[in-house]
C-alpha cells in the first residue's frame, strides 16, 4: 500500500503540471507538487524498491527519500553540466528512474512495512498548517545573493547546452560552485510544473518548511530511538517556528527550520540534516545489505553538499571526527567506532578528488580566500600564548562576527542543559555524537589556538556566525529536553507536576528575556558560558564512566506516565507564548500572501527612485524568452535597481545595482576597465551616455561580447537618440517607449568560440 500511495502521489503531483489555471490556489497546488514530484517520490520510491529494512516509520522514510532524492538530482546536474543535455532530459531520466523503482516497488511491496501512528498523523497536518503559513510569508528576494539564485535557476532552466562556462548570468564566468545542484533541482521542478523560477524561489520556502522539521524527526527517531520523544521534539520545534524563535534570524539569509530558497540555507536546513539522518542510518544497520545502501546514499549527500556548499561538509567531518575519536577513546565495543571512521575517511576521499579536479580543471585563484588565509596566518604569528588561549574577541572580531549570538535566545540554555539531558540518554549510542560535536565546537570557537588553524585550513567564513555549527542540534535538543522534564515530572501527582512544569517555564521565559538585550549590548558576554558548559560536560562524561557498569533506570523515559501530555502542554504553551519574535513569528503573516500568482508578484514590485527603475514588465520577458536567443549578452545599465537576470534567461555583461555579496572588481573585471576609462574621460557609466566615440563604444561591445543593448525608461529618450544614429550597428528589436532592447549586428560583435 505505501508503494502505491507514493506511486499515486507522484502521478497526482505531474497531473497538477499539467493544470492551465491561473488562479491562486492552483499555484498552491503547484508548488507543493513540485516538491513531491523531484524532491521526495524519487527517493522514497528507490528505497522502498532496493528494500535495505523491511519497516520504516512514514516520516522517516520521507526524510529517508528526501536525501536519496537530493543524490539523485546532483547526479544529473553532473550529467547536465558535463555532457550539455537540457533540463528536459534530466526531467526525463529522473522520471525513468522513478516510475522503474515504482514499477520494482509496487511489486516488492507485500515485503515492506510502513507504519504511521496518530501522533505522526497529527504532526503532518501542523506542519500542514505551518506550510501554509510558510507559503504565505515566502522567501525574500530583496537583497544580491537572492536575485543571483533566482538568476542561475532561469539560466539553467532555458539553456539547451549548458557548460561550466555558460550557466552564470554573465559571461565566461565559471559560478564558484560548478555543479549546482539546488539550484538545477528549482530548475527541474520549474519545468516540471511550469512555474516561474522568481515565483518558485519566493514560494518554494513552504516545502522547505515541512522537510526540514521531518528531517529533525527523523534523526531524533535515530537518536533516541523512541518515537514518541522524536514527535515531542518535532511538535516543539514546529511550534517555535510558528512563534519565530527557530524561524527567520534579521539581517541574514537564514531561517533556520524554516529555510528560505536560498542555497545556503537549503543547504543548512535540509542537506546537512538529511547528510546526517542517513549517516544515522548507516551507522545503525544490522545487516551487509542496509549498510551498503545507505553507505551509498550518504556518500551521494555528501558528494552533493562538497559540490554544493562544502562549509556544510566541514561541520559533518567535525561532528564525526569528534564522535569517532570519543568512541575510540571510550574503547566502544562493536562496529560503531570503525564504521564513524569510514564515514569520515570516505567523505574526505570525495572531498579531496573534487578539490583536485576543480583545482586542476578550473585554475581560478581565489584572491579573496588566500588573502584571508595570510591574514589568519599573520594573527597566529604576532599572537602571543595568553591571546591564542584567551577570549576570541577581540583577537577574531573579523572572524566571529555574530559571536554574541552563542548566548541569544533558547541557546544558551539548551546547551546548558545538554549534557544533563545526553547523560540520561546515555544508553543510545547516537546520543554521543551530539555531545562529542557540541564540545568539539565550543573549544574551536572559544580557543583562538585552535579556531586559526581550523578557519585557515578550512574557510575563514566557517565561525562567522558560531550557533550556525550546532543550531541544528539545538532545534532538535530543545524538545527532547522539554520531553524529559515532562516525563520525570509525569512520575508525581498533576497538582505537583503542572505547576512545577508552568514555573520552569515562567523562569526560563525570564532568563531568556533578560540575556538577550545584555548580549546585544555586550556580546562578550558570550564567553560566561564556554567555561561551565565545558565544566558540565567533562563532569558528566566522568560520572557516566565511573558508572558504566551501573543499570541505568531510564523506563520513565520510554513508558511515561500518560499524564506527561498533560504537563507538556503546561510547560511548553508558555515557553512558545512566551518567548515569541515578533519579527520573524507566522502568527501575522498576510493573507494577501495565499492569492499570489506569477504575474501579481511581478506586478507587486514597485518603481522606485521616483519611478526611475522599475522591473522589466511582462511584455518584454515574454518577448525575450520567445524571440531572443538564450545564447544573447545584454549590455546593462550598472545603476540600475532591478538586475534583468531575474526575469529573463539572457547573460549580462555586469551586475548592475546593489552588489552585497560579490566582488564587481573581481567577477567583472573586464567590464570595469571600461567603466574606470569611461569614468574618468566622461564622468559617466561606459556605453550609456552620448559623450562616448563610435570606436569606444565598439570596443565596449567587442571586448565584453555584447549581442544586444537593453535600454531601461531611465535612459530611453537618451539612448534611443544615440542607438538610432547607427542603424548600421544597432537595430531596433523591441521598444514600447519605455523599454527597448537592440541588437548589435553581427559583424560587430567579437568572436565567440
Amino acid at each position: 500500500m505505501s508503494a502505491a500511495a507514493f506511486a499515486l502521489a507522484g502521478v497526482a503531483a505531474a497531473v497538477v503540471g499539467l493544470v492551465s489555471s491561473d488562479a491562486a490556489a492552483s499555484w498552491v497546488l503547484r508548488i507543493f507538487a513540485a516538491g513531491i514530484l523531484i524532491v521526495v517520490a524519487p527517493g522514497v520510491l528507490t528505497v522502498l524498491a532496493w528494500r535495505p529494512r523491511s519497516s520504516f516509520d512514514l516520516l522517516e522514510l520521507i526524510g529517508i527519500g528526501v536525501g536519496v532524492s537530493v543524490a539523485l538530482v546532483q547526479t544529473v546536474t553532473i550529467g547536465a553540466v558535463m555532457y550539455s543535455w537540457p533540463v528536459d532530459v534530466s526531467l526525463a531520466l529522473l522520471g525513468g528512474w522513478t516510475i522503474v523503482h515504482a514499477v520494482v516497488a509496487l511489486w516488492r511491496a507485500p515485503g515492506v512495512v510502513v507504519r504511521i501512528s496518530a501522533g505522526a498523523a497529527a504532526l503532518l497536518l501542523t506542519l500542514g498548517l505551518l506550510a501554509l503559513a510558510l507559503y504565505a510569508a515566502g522567501s525574500p528576494f530583496d537583497t544580491t545573493e537572492p536575485r543571483i539564485h533566482i538568476a542561475l535557476v532561469r539560466r539553467m532552466l532555458n539553456l539547451e547546452s549548458p557548460t561550466l562556462y555558460t550557466m552564470y548570468f554573465a559571461p565566461d564566468f565559471v559560478y564558484t560552485y560548478p555543479f549546482p545542484g539546488t539550484h538545477y533541482m528549482l530548475a527541474l521542478m520549474a519545468r516540471a510544473e511550469g512555474i516561474d523560477p522568481f515565483f518558485l524561489y519566493h514560494k518554494m520556502r513552504a516545502f522547505w518548511g515541512i522537510a526540514a522539521p521531518i528531517l529533525l524527526y527523523g534523526c531524533a527517531l535515530a537518536i533516541v530511538r523512541s518515537e514518541r520523544v522524536a514527535l515531542a521534539s518535532t511538535f516543539v520545534a514546529a511550534g517555535l517556528v510558528a512563534n519565530g524563535v527557530f524561524g527567520a534570524v534579521p539581517d541574514f539569509s537564514w531561517a533556520q527550520l524554516a529555510p528560505y530558497t536560498h542555497a545556503s540555507d537549503i543547504a543548512m536546513g535540509v542537506l546537512l540534516p538529511a547528510l546526517l539522518l542517513l549517516a544515522f542510518q548507516f551507522l545503525a544497520a544490522s545487516d551487509r545489505r542496509e549498510r551498503r545502501f545507505f553507505l551509498a546514499a550518504t556518500l551521494g549527500v555528501a558528494l552533493t553538499l562538497i559540490m554544493v556548499h562544502s562549509r556544510e561538509i566541514v561541520q559533518f567531518l567535525v561532528y564525526f571526527t569528534a564522535f569517532a575519536a570519543v568512541l575510540f577513546v571510550a574503547r566502544r565495543e562493536g562496529p560503531l567506532p570503525v564504521r564513524a571512521a569510514v564515514l569520515v575517511a570516505a567523505t574526505v576521499v570525495l572531498l579531496v578528488v573534487y578539490t583536485q579536479w576543480f583545482a586542476a580543471s578550473l585554475a581560478t585563484a581565489n584572491t579573496l580566500v588566500e588573502r584571508e588565509r595570510e591574514s589568519l596566518a599573520e594573527i597566529f604569528r604576532q599572537a602571543s600564548w595568553a591571546e591564542l588561549v584567551g577570549r576570541p574577541v577581540p583577537l577574531l572580531r573579523n572572524y566571529l562576527v555574530a559571536y554574541g549570538m552563542t548566548v541569544s535566545g533558547w541557546s544558551p540554555i539548551v546547551l546548558m542543559a545538554s549534557p544533563f539531558a545526553l547523560f540520561v540518554l546515555r544508553r543510545r549510542p547516537m546520543a554521543l555524537m551530539l555531545g562529542a560535536s557540541i564540545v568539539c565546537y565550543l573549544l574551536l570557537v572559544r580557543l583562538p589556538l585552535l579556531a586559526i588553524p581550523y578557519l585557515y585550513l578550512t574557510y575563514f567564513e566557517m565561525l562567522y556566525v558560531p550557533i550556525r555549527n550546532v543550531i541544528f542540534f539545538i532545534h532538535l535538543l530543545t524538545g527532547v529536553c522539554a520531553y524529559l522534564v515532562a516525563a520525570w515530572l509525569a512520575q508525581y501527582r498533576a497538582l505537583i507536576a503542572v505547576p512545577i512544569a508552568i514555573g520552569c517555564a515562567a523562569v526560563t521565559v525570564v532568563v531568556i528575556r533578560w540575556v538577550e538585550p545584555s548580549v546585544t549590548e555586550r556580546p562578550e558576554r558570550a564567553d560566561l558560558l564556554f567555561a561551565p558548559l565545558v565544566l558540565a560536560y567533562g563532569a558528566v562524561a566522568w560520572w557516566a564512566w565511573a558508572t558504566r557498569h551501573r543499570p541505568v533506570a531510564d523506563d520513565w523515559i520510554d513508558n511515561p506516565h500518560p499524564r506527561w501530555v498533560l504537563v507538556m502542554m503546561a510547560l511548553c504553551v508558555p515557553l512558545i507564548a512566551g518567548t515569541a519574535h515578533p519579527e520573524s513569528s507566522l502568527w501575522h503573516v498576510s493573507r494577501a500572501g495565499f492569492a499570489t500568482t506569477p504575474r501579481t508578484l511581478l506586478s507587486s514590485l514597485p518603481c522606485v527612485e521616483e519611478g526611475r527603475f522599475c522591473p522589466l514588465p511582462a511584455t518584454f520577458i515574454r518577448f525575450a524568452e520567445t524571440r531572443v536567443p538564450v545564447e544573447s549578452v545584454f549590455a546593462v545599465d550598472i545603476d540600475e535597481h532591478y538586475q534583468p537576470a531575474m526575469f529573463v534567461p539572457q547573460q549580462m555583461m555586469a551586475w548592475p545595482g546593489e552588489a552585497e555579496g560579490l566582488i564587481p572588481r573581481l567577477a567583472f573585471e573586464r567590464y570595469y576597465e571600461h567603466f574606470d576609462r569611461a569614468e574618468v574621460a566622461y564622468g559617466a557609466q561606459p556605453f550609456f551616455n552620448n559623450r562616448e566615440t563610435r570606436a569606444e563604444r565598439l570596443a565596449f561591445i567587442r571586448d565584453l561580447g555584447v549581442t544586444h543593448v537593453l535600454v531601461t525608461p531611465r535612459l530611453h529618450e537618451l539612448m534611443s537618440a544615440v542607438l538610432r544614429g547607427e542603424p548600421e550597428v544597432f537595430t531596433a528589436r523591441y521598444d514600447d517607449g519605455r523599454w527597448a532592447l537592440y541588437e548589435v549586428a553581427p559583424r560587430y560583435r567579437a568572436l565567440r568560440l
